[in-house]
């Protein structure tokens, strides 16, 4: 995942499954919502793989060698994270404007979704820059408590979608609750998945204060 090749068939499956979302929206046939879960849970799964294959073998190595820094780790798994955001943010904006289905709350959610994979790439961009202070341990730390609360917050928004049968829903936002669904599962488990790895390598390292 740390090569562009990863990047690039994560953004080509994001592309396929919003265009897919898009599709199935605009046929204005909820008959079809099944064709917008699967390219969803497409999307989903692809950037849970990624995440599983970058970071759980690192979970098991007895002394660290792969990768120089638990900064690349951050840096990885924070993209990881802009992506999912950025393909909700697309498919979103995508549905409720090409589709011809209007959800009100699309611009509120399609908006926030934006500005939070654009923040997580100027955190990836800045941690990538030699001495800048988000390298800091105690700054990496907090990112790394921010990343359980954000695997926490998911987690309680899919439980307030399976409890308020969301996902059985016949009004316009049934699209919207597939990337939900897809995108909130995908978060939860990067998020769990990017804190223990930080902290499990922090400790291989003895990693400190390093800039």
């Amino acid at each position: 995942m740390n090569s562009r090749t990863g990047y690039f068939i994560l953004v080509s499956v994001g592309f396929i499954s919003s265009a897919a979302i898009v599709f199935a929206a605009s046929a204005n046939d909820t008959s079809l919502s099944v064709l917008s879960l699967l390219a969803a849970l497409l999307f989903g799964i692809a950037i849970i793989v990624a995440s599983v294959i970058f970071n759980i073998p690192e979970w098991f190595y007895r002394s660290y060698g792969r990768i120089k820094s638990p900064v690349e780790f951050s840096r990885v798994n924070a993209s990881l994270m802009a992506l999912t955001y950025g393909w909700g943010a697309l498919t979103l904006l995508g549905v409720y404007t090409l589709s011809g289905l209007w959800w009100w709350h699309s611009w509120q959610y399609g908006g926030g979704m934006f500005a939070v994979a654009v923040a997580l790439l100027f955190y990836v961009r800045a941690v990538g820059r030699p001495g800048h202070v988000l390298r800091e341990r105690r700054l990496l730390d907090a990112g790394a408590v921010l990343s359980i609360a954000q695997g926490l917050g998911s987690a309680g928004g899919l439980f307030f979608l399976f409890h308020t049968h969301k996902l059985s829903s016949q009004g316009v936002d049934w699209p919207a609750n597939h990337v939900f669904l897809a995108g909130g599962i995908a978060l939860c488990v990067v998020s769990f998945v990017a804190a223990a790895t930080y902290f499990i390598v922090r400790e291989k390292t003895k990693f400190g204060a390093q800039r």
